[in-house]
């Protein structure tokens, strides 16, 4: 009994693909099983316990702002008119993004520790504050140098974010020239 047409027998097409002529069609099944499996194979994969995302240090004026509309491009051009005149800055705030694995209280701290121009080749000014993980992905925060302590600093030349549980540096961040 002949099979009707466009069909070919099944025993034939075994021998078409152990003669190599369907190697294209296991490649491609091996490659679409691997992209498939792929994503699962990351959960298993494990986590960091904690990240600083990013770091975003801004000059504040004297009203306590460090932009004066919300478009990042006005924010930039106004942070560089603030860093090209320093009688009209009155704090440096570094605005953080950080996470942490696990859902339980922490005794979690961010610390910032700046290289100035006045204190450079001494002990770093040290800034620090207690935080607590606010959502389930990230959380900012924000880390201020003003009055006194921003008058003395002098210009800011490099900087390391570190987060702490406890004793223990769980993460840490640092400029290009720390």
């Amino acid at each position: 009994m002949n099979p009707p047409s466009g069909l070919r027998p099944l025993g034939r097409c075994n021998a078409e693909l152990q003669s190599g002529a369907g190697s294209s069609l296991k490649a491609a099944l091996r490659i679409v099983l691997f992209l498939t499996l792929l994503p699962f194979c990351a959960l298993f994969l494990e986590a960091a316990d904690a990240k600083i995302i990013k770091v975003l240090p801004h000059y504040l004026d004297l009203e306590g702002r460090h932009a004066l509309s919300p478009s990042l491009y006005e924010r930039d051009a106004y942070q560089e008119v603030l860093r090209k005149s320093p009688e009209q800055r009155s704090a440096l705030r570094f605005d953080i993004q950080w996470k942490a694995k696990g859902g339980s209280p922490r005794n979690l701290k961010l610390r910032m520790e700046l290289r100035t121009s006045k204190n450079y080749l001494l002990k770093p000014l040290v800034v620090e504050q207690s935080v607590r993980k606010r959502r389930w992905f990230s959380s900012w925060s924000a880390l201020r140098v003003s009055g006194e302590q921003f008058q003395q600093m002098g210009e800011l030349l490099a900087w390391r974010a570190t987060l702490w549980d406890g004793e223990k540096l769980v993460a840490e961040h640092r400029s290009f020239l720390w």
